[in-house]
């Protein structure tokens, strides 16, 4: 039996172990199907996204039945409106945003010494690999590769930048209109901000940069110091 780690919280320290049969599931592509009068067939629409997906891990409670449901009641239900990072003991190279989803049910063995469960995650479709965790350093001509088959928005952080620098990564560019002291570009918020200021107003930026499989280009014009980017490599 494994454990998952669910908002940095392992559940095998709270006698809970899980099985991982639905840990490798597969979301279902964004597809819409219309039929149209008098022709043969349905149309199909491609919304270019996935969807969420329904992680269900059964677990056994495997002793302290009593105090280990009320510790579970309390966690895991106040975890339902937002999503937290999901680990399992299965897959130690990915990890999911999720958020808990249903009730507890409990399934108790004779004593009430230990009892079964199901516990239900409403997961963004990705999953995320820990290697696109890594920060990296670049350099003006440098490049990055994408390992997967899937764009990524990477978080691109600087430590200052003059006025009219101009970033391109991958094709994409961003125009500085001030000079910023630090500046971090989060690609999936479509977000420049620094510290809790919006920086979106100074930029120039008609789309943010995806990072595409393969090698990706990195460079600037004018001055921009200690560029280092999180690339957030995905798969399904």
């Amino acid at each position: 039996m494994g454990y998952i780690i669910f908002d940095s919280v392992n559940t095998a320290e709270h006698d809970i172990v899980i099985s991982g049969e639905g840990a490798f599931n597969a979301p279902e592509r964004d597809i819409e199907t219309i039929s149209i009068a008098g022709r043969n067939g349905n149309l199909i629409i491609d919304n270019g996204r996935y969807n969420n997906i329904t992680v269900n891990y059964p677990a056994g409670l495997v002793k302290n039945f009593t105090s280990t449901t009320q510790w579970a009641r309390s966690f895991f239900l106040a975890r339902s409106a937002a999503y937290y990072r999901l680990t399992d003991s299965y897959d130690t190279d990915h990890y999911r945003l999720a958020r808990y989803i249903g009730g507890l049910e409990f399934d108790p063995t004779a004593l009430n010494f230990h009892g079964e469960t199901t516990l239900s995650f409403d997961c963004k479709p990705q999953r995320f690999l820990l290697s696109g965790e890594t920060e990296e350093t670049k350099t003006s001509g440098s490049t990055i590769s994408n390992p997967t088959a899937f764009p990524a928005r990477p978080l691109i952080k600087i430590s200052s930048a003059t006025k009219n620098a101009v970033l391109t990564v991958n094709g994409y560019s961003i125009t500085f209109k001030s000079s910023f002291a630090s500046a971090t570009i989060d690609c999936d918020l479509m977000e420049c901000f620094s510290g809790a200021t919006s920086l979106n107003n100074y930029i120039s930026c008609p789309e943010f940069p995806v990072l595409s499989s393969g090698s990706n280009s990195i460079s600037w014009t004018g001055t921009i110091d200690n560029l280092r980017i999180t690339p957030r490599w995905w798969e399904l």
